[in-house]
């Protein structure tokens, strides 16, 4: 306790100094642009969506023509609905309890831009990249030139040099 008491007090000061209470905000509207923008993509690949269907994640994966360099983010994608009770998994097996939220991610996305403009990093990126994610999962689209524009470290610097999360950490 006599060394923790120091160190959680300094990251408070840190926190504060750096504007962290900005996520408390933030972060609830980027879950819920990013399963928006998942649902959309999943849209996009042609998932079924109707409840109670099942499926295997390797089979799904092949059904939509997820390329097999993105697997695990395939899996992590379906692990997100897991999270937000839209699916259930049951070992290798997921079931549809709910469908796919409809979200216009567009205008959600501007309305936090508009919110947050002094959190670019995070919103940028997101922006940028979540739209394309069917094609990036397809293989159409190479992802490094969706995080890194042009070869550009520029946004990248904004969301982990610059953000109050990186400042603070």
């Amino acid at each position: 306790d006599a060394v923790l008491a120091p160190v959680a007090a300094r990251f408070e000061a840190l926190a504060q100094a750096n504007g962290m209470a900005v996520y408390d905000g933030l972060l609830p509207g980027l879950d819920r642009l990013s399963l928006g923008y998942v649902a959309q993509a999943l849209r996009e690949l042609g998932f079924d969506d109707r409840i109670g269907r099942r499926f295997v994640a390797d089979d799904e994966a092949g059904l939509l023509r997820v390329a097999s360099r993105h697997a695990r983010l395939f899996g992590r994608l379906l692990a997100i609905l897991v999270e937000d009770g839209v699916l259930r998994r049951d070992g290798d097996t997921h079931e549809l309890v709910a469908t796919l939220p409809v979200l216009d991610a567009a205008a959600l996305h501007a309305l936090l831009q508009r919110e947050f403009a002094g959190v670019d990093g995070e919103l940028g990126t997101l922006g940028r990249c979540a739209p394309q994610l069917a094609r990036v999962l397809r293989g159409e689209q190479d992802p490094v030139q969706l995080l890194f524009p042009d070869g550009s470290f520029a946004e990248a610097r904004q969301l982990y040099v610059e953000s109050p999360f990186a400042r603070t950490y």
